[in-house]
C-alpha cells in the first residue's frame, strides 16, 4: 500500500520524506555508494535514487542535461575528461552559499588533492563541483619475478645493473625486453614484458602522455599548448617518445592485442600470468581483486610511472555537481557533503563489497584503506607531483590516438605524425574560438 501526502511517501513499513535523483556512471564507485546510502536515508530522511548508465550513454546523458538545461537530476556525476565543456554549460550550482551556511556541513576543500577543484570543478571563479573519486596513473608489476634471485642474476649479467621496477623510461625498455620470452621451449613467445593498451579511442594518447609529461614542461608550465592555446607538442622530446614506443611495440614486448586494448583490460594479462607489468589509471587495478585473479594478486606490487626528467603523472577525477534547476538543492548538498566526507570516503573502501577510489587526501594515508587496496600508497604519493589534464583533452585523445597507432604500425614517421596532430589541434582550437 502506498499513500502520498504533500511530498511525503508512505509505504507499508517505512517512510521517505524526500527524494534526490543522481545521474551516475555504472561502475564500482556508485555500487559502493548504493551499499551505504541507507545510512544517509535514516539520518536525514532523504531517499537517494541513482540512475546509472554505461560509459558512452552516460557521457551522452550528461551532455544532454547540460544542452537542454535539464532538471531531471539533482546531483550529476561527470568525468574530469569532459569537465571543461561541462562546467561551462552553466547548469551547475555554485556551492559557496551552502558551504558558508552554519546549519549545513562544510566541504573542507583543502582535503581534496591540490588543483583538482580548480581544474575540474570551477566556473567563473566559483566552485561548482567536487571530486568523488580521484585517480592517478601508475603501474602494477610481478614483484615475485623482479625479486627472483635467478632473474636478478640473469638481468645483472645482461644489463649491468640491479633488476628492480624501472625508475626511468630507459630502464623500462630494458625490463620489458628482458621479460618477453618463450617459457615452454616451443619456439613461440608466451610471456611478455608489458600489457599496456594502445586503443584508438584514447588509451594510445595516455601511453604517449605518461612518458611525455615526465620531461620538464615545454613552455609556460605546459606540454601540449601554450597560454594562447597554440600547440607546442611538435618537438624533439615528443619524437623521442614516439620512437621508443614504436621500437618497443615492433620488437614484440607488448602482449598481443595491444592496439585494441582499453584501460581496464591492462589488468587481464597480468592476472593471467602472461605479462610482467602494466600501467593504467590506478583505480582500475581493482579488477585484480576479482576472484579469478586471487592466486596471482599476492605476487603483484604497485609503482609510480617511470620518468625522463621529473616524476609526474596526471590526476583525474569523477566529480559531483548539483543541478541549479534542482528543487532539492539543500538535500543534494547534504548528500554531496556526506558521501565525500572523510569518514564515509574511507568506509567506501573498508566496509563495502565494491570499492570507491578515495577522494580525500587523509584517506590515502589510512592504513585500513591501504590493507584493502594496496596501490593507494603509490597513488597518494603520486598526487603530490600530479598535474591536471591539458586543455582540449577529449580532442587530444580522439585525434592523437589513431595517429600514434599509425606510428606504431609503421604507416607514419614520428615527424609526420606530430605534423598531422598539430594541424588537427590548430583546427580544433580555431573552432573553439581561440
Amino acid at each position: 500500500s502506498m499513500l502520498c501526502v504533500a511530498g511525503f511517501v508512505f509505504t507499508g513499513n517505512a517512510w521517505a520524506a524526500r527524494v534526490i535523483k543522481v545521474l551516475n556512471l555504472a561502475a564500482e564507485p556508485v555500487w559502493a555508494e548504493q551499499e551505504i546510502d541507507q545510512e544517509f536515508e535514516k539520518q536525514f530522511g532523504v531517499k537517494v535514487i541513482h540512475e546509472t548508465y554505461d560509459w558512452e550513454p552516460f557521457i551522452h546523458k550528461v551532455k544532454l542535461e547540460i544542452a537542454t538545461d535539464g532538471s531531471e537530476y539533482d546531483l550529476i556525476e561527470y568525468d574530469a575528461v569532459i569537465s571543461k565543456g561541462v562546467v561551462q554549460g552553466g547548469l551547475f550550482l555554485p556551492l559557496e552559499q551552502y558551504m558558508k551556511d552554519p546549519n549545513l556541513p562544510g566541504l573542507d576543500l583543502d582535503n581534496f588533492p591540490a588543483g583538482t577543484i580548480e581544474a575540474y570543478g570551477s566556473y567563473e571563479g566559483k566552485v561548482v563541483g567536487v571530486p568523488r573519486t580521484v585517480v592517478c596513473r601508475g603501474y602494477a608489476y610481478r614483484k615475485d619475478l623482479f625479486e627472483d634471485p635467478n632473474e636478478r642474476a640473469k638481468f645483472m649479467a645482461e644489463y649491468g645493473y640491479e633488476l628492480a621496477f624501472p625508475k626511468t623510461w630507459d630502464q623500462f625498455g630494458d625490463a620489458i625486453e628482458f621479460f618477453t620470452r618463450d617459457t615452454n621451449g616451443d619456439g613461440k613467445v608466451d610471456f611478455w614484458g608489458c600489457s599496456n593498451g594502445f586503443d584508438a579511442g584514447g588509451a594510445a594518447f595516455d601511453m604517449f602522455e605518461d612518458m611525455y609529461i615526465t620531461y620538464k614542461p615545454i613552455k609556460e608550465g605546459g606540454w601540449f599548448f601554450d597560454k594562447e592555446y597554440s600547440p607546442i607538442f611538435n618537438n624533439e622530446k615528443a619524437i623521442h617518445v614516439l620512437e621508443l614506443l614504436k621500437k618497443w611495440t615492433q620488437a614484440g614486448y607488448y602482449s598481443p592485442g595491444y592496439l585494441n586494448r582499453l584501460w581496464i583490460d591492462v589488468c587481464d594479462d597480468l592476472g593471467a600470468n602472461r605479462a610482467a607489468l602494466g600501467g593504467t589509471y590506478m583505480e582500475l587495478f581493482s579488477k585484480l581483486l576479482r576472484p579469478e585473479y586471487e592466486d596471482i594478486l599476492p605476487q603483484i606490487d604497485f609503482a609510480p610511472v617511470p620518468v625522463f626528467e621529473e616524476e609526474r603523472t596526471i590526476v583525474s577525477t569523477m566529480m559531483y555537481a548539483i543541478n541549479k534547476n534542482s528543487s532539492s538543492k539543500e538535500d543534494a548538498y547534504r548528500y554531496l557533503a556526506w558521501i565525500t566526507s572523510p569518514g564515509i570516503d574511507s568506509r567506501l573502501v573498508t566496509d563495502t563489497k565494491y570499492v570507491r577510489m578515495p577522494c580525500r587526501l587523509t584517506t590515502y594515508q589510512n592504513p585500513e584503506v591501504m590493507a584493502v587496496i594496496p596501490w593507494v600508497r603509490v597513488s597518494g604519493e603520486a598526487m603530490l607531483t600530479a598535474v591536471p589534464w591539458p586543455p582540449f583533452l577529449e580532442e587530444l585523445m580522439f585525434e592523437l590516438s589513431p595517429i600514434i597507432q599509425s606510428v606504431l604500425v609503421g604507416d607514419l614517421s614520428s615527424e609526420e605524425a606530430l605534423d598531422q596532430a598539430t594541424a588537427k589541434m590548430k583546427k580544433v582550437v580555431e573552432r573553439a574560438g581561440f
